[in-house]
């Protein structure tokens, strides 16, 4: 089920099922700079799609929850179907197939997810399905994902079907994945990795999700965490700010909410959930990225351990996270679902963050404690470690 955050949380979309961190396999686009874990296992497809239905096969170890993402880019008009069915293991009989979400890259406010559907062996919350294990006959080991072009004025998505997509343009998928994996551990299984005792500090823009005004008919700054995160890691990737070229090594030092609303307004009509009146979608995140000339997946990481040897390749990561003010008073606002960056650690382990929930930019650079940052993380009230990794194509 998904809860609105409230005014005060500071954060996105939550209440989505969490992944076991460390479970998750996806589709071997990056290179993992050599760490010792297999990272982008699974097949990715690619193609035109027009009137025909396009899909691929994934073989995954069991799992219990599933999040496709993607790069499509669909013309004016059009938008990109996503639908998913499951098996328990090969050759065993599928659910029935359900229409996830319609993803539009060309234009705001038509891209949605269908939540809240059920059929026989799969539930739908927002961008994440998860699999009624006794109704399937357990756990999902075979993941079929399907795309079809369907006119963006065809609605409910739920009832699309091939002929009706006859007026619609050509979209291209360039690949579709997923994440899968069992349900992570509760807060009180959660116990801190120890320090890889570097000291890493990637200095990014800073940007106060709360000084990015308003946008009529888009919610509130208080759901615009994740736009404004992807921002900050967009415009220090490419040295681009506010559409102007300037060094990349100059862009952290620039007045940090300057222009704010124009830099982040992009990214939240990019990205925004029509259903859900929210910025906080995964999938549409980094979905909107890849259209945005990035090389952007969904991951998930064992610890705050792993994510240093990725800071330290020189990656910044996008984290979602969930904790009260008694368990992080440092960030000084609870909230039930929120993205922010996770741009380095301190030599004694502590993480260095770029936090857009924070009130002002002057405070968006801080540091969080190692321990409560990994609990509000990697556990299942968290997100079982779920991260955007965004790199320059």
């Amino acid at each position: 089920m998904i809860h609105q955050p409230s005014a005060e949380s500071g954060g996105c979309m939550a209440g989505r099922a969490s992944f076991s961190a460390g479970s998750i396999r996806s589709s071997a686009q990056f290179s993992d700079h050599g760490l010792p874990h297999p990272r982008w296992e699974s097949a990715t497809l690619s193609g035109m799609v027009s009137d025909a239905v396009t899909r691929v096969r994934l073989h995954v170890a069991p799992c219990t929850q599933i999040i496709p993402f993607w790069h499509i880019d669909t013309p004016a008009g059009t938008a990109a179907e996503i639908r998913l069915r499951a098996a328990p293991e090969a050759g065993a009989g599928f659910s029935p197939w359900v229409s996830l979400a319609r993803w539009s890259s060309a234009e705001p406010g038509v891209s949605t997810t269908l939540p809240d559907q059920h059929v026989h062996g799969l539930r739908t919350d927002a961008d994440t399905v998860t699999v009624e294990t006794t109704e399937l006959g357990g756990s999902a080991r075979v993941v079929d994902l399907e795309v079809r072009a369907v006119p963006v004025a065809e609605v409910p998505v739920a009832e699309a079907n091939p002929a009706a997509a006859s007026g619609a343009e050509t979209i291209t998928v360039h690949w579709i994945d997923a994440l899968t994996g069992p349900a992570a551990p509760p807060r009180s299984e959660i116990t801190a990795s120890a320090p890889g005792g570097r000291d890493i500090d990637h200095r990014l823009p800073a940007i106060s999700q709360h000084a990015c005004g308003t946008l009529e008919g888009y919610a509130q700054a208080d759901s615009w965490c994740s736009p404004t995160a992807l921002t900050m890691v967009m415009e220090w990737l490419t040295g681009t700010r506010a559409g102007a070229d300037i060094a990349g090594a100059d862009v952290a030092d620039r007045p940090a909410n300057e222009d704010a609303p124009a830099r982040v307004q992009p990214a939240i009509l990019g990205v925004w959930d029509t259903e859900f009146a929210g910025a906080g979608n995964w999938a549409f995140n980094v979905a909107w990225a890849n259209t945005c000339g990035f090389d952007a997946r969904l991951d998930s990481l064992d610890s705050l351990r792993e994510a240093e040897e990725l800071l330290a390749t020189g990656e910044v990561l996008i984290a979602s996270v969930t904790f009260t003010t008694e368990q992080l008073p440092e960030a000084g606002y609870p909230t039930n679902g929120h993205l922010l960056i996770i741009s380095g650690v301190t030599a004694e382990g502590d993480v260095r963050v770029h936090d857009p929930g924070r009130a002002i930019a002057d405070g968006v650079r801080t540091v969080y404690p190692r321990e409560a940052f990994e609990k509000a993380w990697l556990s299942a009230e968290g997100s079982g470690g779920l991260v955007y990794r965004i790199r320059n194509r």
